[in-house]
């Protein structure tokens, strides 16, 4: 498959390294305050509503089987046995909710510390769009220059009222690990609509590329470039 790598990508593509923009660290703030929210008030009773709602029913449907077959324990006894499945398994699925909106409070908190953000702007007047499907978001491949192509497989990037966009950036806010924390999509220029739409059932009969890589040709040739066929 014709493609680019390498040092010509990286000049197609321009990362730029630079400090958080107060937009982004009010962003990170209240990624931080809302999970220290969450964790504060809501955490317990998210826990509680899904046991009680899951284990409760499980327990009403043994009932309903104890009473339709006259076998089995008694509603007592069975609300015990519910009980103690119940209350472990809850305690470890708060445990590992708590681990997780904990973590995302840190890295907003460190990436506000760290200071960095990795911006990568695409501008386009041409674009043609892939379909989700059920196991892969959309993926747009945008005319960057005479005879190069981006492809942008982001989980940010959903067609709306604003995207396909004719001046965009892709931004990660990083920690200070180096690791993204925050994944954004800048939009600056006006909507633009796809050249072509490319149904998700084509994506068997097409060897799509990585998230940010360079393809050699086209827009209104992208099938044919990324044919399976056309290695």
């Amino acid at each position: 498959m014709p493609s680019r790598t390498g040092k010509r990508e990286q000049l197609v593509l321009k990362p730029v390294v630079r400090p958080l923009r107060e937009a982004e660290r009010r962003i990170l703030r209240w990624g931080v305050i809302r999970q220290r929210r969450l964790m504060a008030r809501l955490l317990p009773f998210i826990t509680l509503a899904v046991g009680v709602v899951l284990f409760g029913g499980l327990w009403g449907l043994s009932i309903l089987a104890t009473r339709a077959d006259k076998k089995g324990p008694s509603w007592q006894m069975s609300g015990l046995i519910w009980l103690a499945i119940g209350v472990p398994i809850s305690l470890w699925s708060h445990r590992d909710l708590r681990k997780h909106v904990a973590k995302y409070q840190g890295s907003c908190a460190s990436a506000l510390r760290m200071d960095r953000a990795v911006e990568i702007q695409i501008q386009s007047d041409s674009v043609a769009m892939f379909e989700a499907g059920t196991k892969h978001g959309p993926v747009y491949a945008f005319q960057v220059d005479d005879n190069d192509i981006v492809l942008i497989a982001y989980d940010k990037a959903h067609p709306s009222a604003r995207f396909p966009n004719a001046d965009f950036s892709l931004v990660d806010l990083f920690t200070e690990q180096k690791k993204p924390a925050v994944g954004l999509l800048e939009k600056r220029g006006k909507r633009i609509e796809p050249l072509k739409t490319i149904p998700s059932e084509m994506w068997a009969k097409l060897k799509m590329p990585e998230h940010l890589s360079v393809i050699q040709g086209k827009v209104s040739e992208i099938e044919s470039l990324l044919a399976r066929d056309s290695e």
